[in-house]
């Protein structure tokens, strides 16, 4: 029975040998997807040249900006959202072609909770007054996971400890 199990034991050592070439070539892509992903979520230093570029974005859409105002980051388990309020003026096309660029860029970024008021008859054109946020995302560094993961831990075990 020793026997048996020893050369199962190398026949499955065997099997994963013959398919080193497949989980090495594995690899190999999921190291692609990282690079990627670090492309679209920018890191700590990127995030002001990434809002810079966005209100370049609305400038060049035509967009008046009134305010463009960073919030406080809200993290996830391994990503922070960077929200930004803004508030702009413009007509429906120029920002139809602002959100247009912003769907184009080459890292994630969305608009949210958007508000068009206060329309204004100028000429032959309207102006909308814009309102809402603009959101980035960024990866968490290892020390940030790592204090988020420590600060749930004890918020964890004070529950714990004020149930008994």
């Amino acid at each position: 029975s020793k026997r048996d199990a020893l050369r199962t034991k190398r026949d499955e050592v065997q099997a994963r040998a013959a398919n080193k070439g497949g989980f090495e070539a594995e690899v190999e892509q999921l190291q692609a997807d990282l690079k990627q992903a670090l492309k679209e979520l920018p890191n700590d230093r990127e995030i002001p040249g990434l809002l810079s570029e966005i209100d370049a974005l609305a400038r060049k859409s035509g967009l008046e900006v009134r305010k463009f105002q960073p919030l406080p980051e809200q993290t996830h388990e391994y990503y922070a959202d960077v929200p930004v309020q803004i508030i702009m003026e413009g007509s429906f096309h120029e920002v139809a072609i602002f959100f247009d660029r912003v769907g184009k860029m080459g890292r994630i970024v969305s608009v949210e909770d958007i508000e068009m008021t206060s329309p204004k008859e100028t000429g032959s054109e309207t102006t909308l007054t814009i309102e809402g946020k603009v959101v980035t995302y960024r990866f968490l560094t290892e020390e940030e996971i790592k204090a988020a993961h420590d600060k749930d831990s004890g918020k964890k075990k004070k529950k714990k400890g004020g149930e008994e």
